[in-house]
C-alpha cells in the first residue's frame, strides 16, 4: 500500500491502512541504493494496520529499515506478522505502547534478520508466537503483556548460535503451548521478573532454551504455575523463582497511552522582520504571556540564523519545528547556547534542529533540579559536539530518561557524560539519575563517562565505533549498568572498552555483546562489578581483567564467547568469582527496579521537560543540563 524508499529521520502518524484482507504489505520500508537515503530515524505513531498479511514489512526490497521507532500502533490480524524484519541491517526497531490482535505473529525477523525491542505492548491471541525469531542477534522483551497467544517468544529450530536475549517484566496468561517461550540458540539469555500463568492443562516446560550444543540462562524472580518451569541443555543460573497456583494470578490487561488529542493550543506564528532570531524570541516572549496553557511558538520550515541566544524562561512554552526541516543554526561570535531554558521549566521542544556551527553550545537546560525534576528526550539526536553529546552536570534530584536516542560522530567528544550532584557526590542517597531505554550511536570517542555519584543505567544500545576504542569510563563513586547493549568497538585498544579505575560503587554488565575486553584498575577496595551473560568476540584472550589492587568484588558469570571449534559459533565462558544469589541480586537492582513508563504530570515548581525528535548537532556541548 505505501513504500517508503530512501526516508529518514520522518514521522508518520494518525492513520488507517486498511488492507481489507487483499494487500500483502501495509507499509513496505526498504531502501533500494537509489535514493538518496538510508532508511533509518523514522517513526510510525498512532497508525492502524488492519487486515493486511503484513503491517510494516521492513528491508526486505534492500536495504535499510534501521532505528525505527513504533509507537502507539495498532495491528489488527495480521496474516503473517504485524512488524517484520528484512536483512542484517534492519536493525534497533523499537515498538513501544503497541497492540496486536489476533495476528499470526507480532513483530518477527522469520525469513529476514535484524533485531527488535518490544517494551510496553499488549498481545492479544496470536496465532503462532507474539515474538519470533529466524535470525540471531540482540533482542529484548520487556513490561509486555500477551493474553491466549499459541507462545510468546519462540525461534526456528535449534542452532549453534549465540544471541545476547532479555526476557523482563512480562505477563503471559493463558498461552496455548505449555512452551510459552521455546528459543533455539545459546544465548546467552537472562529470564526475569516475568510473570506466566500456564493454561490449566499445561504440564511441560513453560520456558525451554535448548541449541544445538549448549546454552547460558539465567532465570531469576520469575512466577510460574508449572513445577520444574525451566529446561535448557546448558549452564542454567535459577534462583527466586515461583510456583504459584494458578488462582494466585489475576494480572489484568494494562491501560497504554492513547493517541495524543489535539487541545487547540494557542500558537504564536513568527512576526515578520528582517532577524531570525529577534523574530523567534518576539514570538517567544508573547507566548510566555500565557504561561500555564501550554502555548505553541512555530517555526516552520527553513533555516533560521540565531545570531544572539534565544531564551525561554520557567514557563510551559512549547517551540514546535516541521521536523529535520527546520534548523536553528548559530551565527554568532561567541559560545552561546543556541537556546536557553530557565527552570524550573515545564517547556517543550518537537521536530526541529539546533546547530552550534562547531563553537557554540546548543542548549542549555538550567535551574532543573528541584526535588521530583524530570528531563524527558524521545528520538534525540546528538551528533558531532567538540566536548559532549550530553553533559548532565551535577544533578542530584532530578531523573533524566531517554528513550530511543541516538550520538554519533564525535571523534573527540564524549558523548554522554553524567557527573552527580554534591549530595550524590559524597555518597549521600538521592532520587537523581539517569536512564537511557534504547538507542544507537557510533564514532565517538569515548560513549559514557560517569562519575561523581552519579547513577545511569542504558538498556538495549547498539554502539559500532571505529573512531575510538573506549566504551565506557567509569571512575570514583559511581553505580552503571549496562544491559541490553551491542558494543562493537576496537579489540586491545586503549583505552579498553569498558574501563573501570577506583570505583566506589556497582558497574553490572548484563546480555552485552562486546568486542573489547572489561578492565578493572585504581583501588578495587569498594568497587564491585558483575558480568553476567556476556557474549565476547574474542576467542582465547581474557576479556575480564580484575587489575585492581586490591582486587574487586568481580565476578563473571554465564557468559560466552567465540569458539575456537569449527562448527560451534561460541562456547561458554569459564566463570570467575564466586556466584552468589545475595551478590547476583544486589547487582541486579537498579536493572530490576528501573522500568521505562509513560509520561504523568509532575507538580508546579518543579522542572517537566519535554523533547521530542530534537537534532542537535556540532556544538562545544551539544545539550547541558545543569
Amino acid at each position: 500500500m505505501l513504500w517508503v524508499n530512501g526516508v529518514a529521520y520522518s514521522r508518520f502518524t494518525r492513520l488507517t491502512l486498511n488492507g481489507n484482507r487483499r494487500a500483502l504489505v501495509a507499509v513496505e520500508q526498504s531502501w533500494d541504493h537509489v535514493r538518496p537515503h538510508f532508511d533509518t530515524g523514522n517513526e510510525y505513531s498512532d497508525i492502524s494496520f488492519v487486515d493486511a498479511g503484513y503491517g510494516i514489512h521492513g528491508g526486505f526490497k534492500g536495504h535499510g529499515f534501521a532505528e525505527t521507532s513504533i509507537r502507539r500502533s495498532h495491528f489488527v490480524r495480521a496474516t503473517m506478522a504485524g512488524v517484520s524484519l528484512g536483512n542484517f541491517n534492519a536493525l534497533d526497531i523499537w515498538v513501544w505502547y503497541s497492540t496486536f490482535d489476533h495476528c499470526r505473529v507480532g513483530v518477527s525477523n522469520g525469513g529476514g534478520a535484524g533485531n527488535f525491542h518490544v517494551y510496553n505492548s499488549v498481545f492479544r491471541e496470536s496465532t503462532y508466537s507474539d515474538l519470533f525469531m529466524g535470525n540471531t542477534g540482540g533482542f529484548s522483551a520487556r513490561g509486555n503483556y500477551s493474553a491466549r497467544s499459541k507462545a510468546f517468544f519462540t525461534s526456528v529450530g535449534v542452532t549453534n548460535n549465540p544471541a545476547t536475549i532479555d526476557i523482563q517484566h512480562n505477563v503471559v496468561i493463558d498461552p496455548i503451548d505449555s512452551r510459552a517461550i521455546g528459543l533455539g540458540n545459546q544465548g546467552p539469555g537472562l529470564i526475569v521478573d516475568n510473570v506466566i500463568r500456564s493454561g490449566s492443562s499445561a504440564t511441560s516446560s513453560v520456558v525451554d532454551w535448548t541449541s544445538a550444543i549448549d546454552a547460558d540462562v539465567a532465570s531469576i524472580g520469575n512466577t510460574f504455575t508449572v513445577a520444574r518451569a525451566i529446561t535448557s541443555n546448558g549452564r542454567l543460573m535459577n534462583f527466586g523463582d515461583r510456583l504459584v497456583a494458578r488462582s494466585a494470578i489475576t494480572a489484568a490487561e494494562p491501560a497504554l497511552p492513547g493517541t495524543l488529542p489535539n487541545r487547540k493550543r494557542s500558537i504564536f506564528e513568527l512576526p515578520p522582520g528582517p532577524d531570525d532570531g529577534d523574530r523567534i524570541q518576539q514570538a517567544i516572549n508573547a507566548a510566555a504571556v500565557q504561561n500555564g496553557s501550554r502555548p505553541v511558538v512555530h517555526i516552520p520550515d527553513g533555516r533560521y540564523s540565531i545570531s544572539r541566544t534565544l531564551s525561554v524562561p520557567a514557563s510551559d512554552v512549547q517551540l514546535v519545528g516541521d521536523g529535520y526541516g527546520t534548523m536553528l543554526g548559530w551565527t554568532g561570535t561567541g559560545s552561546g547556547p543556541v537556546i536557553r531554558l530557565s527552570g524550573p521549566s515545564k517547556a517543550t521542544l518537537r521536530e526541529l534542529q539546533i546547530d552550534g556551527a562547531g563553537r557554540a553550545h546548543g542548549l542549555l537546560v538550567e535551574n532543573v533540579d528541584q526535588v521530583g525534576s524530570r528531563v524527558y528526550m524521545d528520538q534525540a539526536q546528538l551528533r558531532a559536539a567538540k566536548q559532549t553529546n550530553l553533559f548532565v552536570d551535577g544533578l542530584d534530584n532530578t531523573y533524566v530518561q531517554l528513550e530511543d536516542v541516538g550520538y554519533a560522530y564525535s571523534p573527540e567528544a564524549v558523548a554522554v557524560k553524567v557527573f552527580g550532584g554534591p549530595l550524590s557526590s559524597a555518597g549521600h542517597p538521592t532520587a537523581g539519575r539517569t536512564n537511557i531505554y534504547s538507542g544507537a550511536s557510533s564514532g565517538n570517542r569515548v560513549s559514557y563517562e560517569i562519575s561523581r555519584g552519579a547513577r545511569v543505567l542504558v538498556r538495549d544500545l547498539w554502539y559500532e565505533s571505529g573512531a575510538g576504542a573506549g566504551f565506557a569510563n567509569v571512575h570514583d563513586r559511581a553505580v552503571f549498568t549496562v544491559d541490553g547493549a551491542r558494543i562493537s568497538s576496537p579489540v586491545n585498544g586503549s583505552p579498553p572498552a569498558f574501563d573501570i579505575a577506583n570505583l566506589i560503587g556497582r558497574v553490572t554488565i548484563l546480555t552485552t555483546h562486546i568486542d573489547d575486553r572489561v578492565t578493572i584498575r585504581g583501588n578495587g577496595s569498594r568497587a564491585n562489578v558483575l558480568a553476567m551473560g556476556v557474549f565476547a568476540e574474542q576467542k582465547a584472550s581474557s576479556y575480564f581483567l580484575n587489575a585492581a589492587s586490591p582486587p574487586a568484588h568481580a565476578v563473571l558469570a554465564n557468559s560466552r564467547q567465540l569458539a575456537t571449534v569449527w562448527g560451534n559459533r561460541s562456547t561458554a565462558t569459564k566463570d570467575e568469582g564466586e556466584i552468589d544469589p545475595v551478590f547476583i541480586e544486589d547487582m541486579l537492582n537498579q536493572a530490576r527496579r528501573e522500568r521505562a513508563g509513560p509520561l504523568s504530570a509532575l507538580s508546579a515548581g518543579v522542572t517537566d521537560v519535554r523533547m521530542f525528535r530534537v537534532w542537535v548537532a556540532n556544538g562545544l556541548n551539544d545539550v547541558i543540563l545543569k
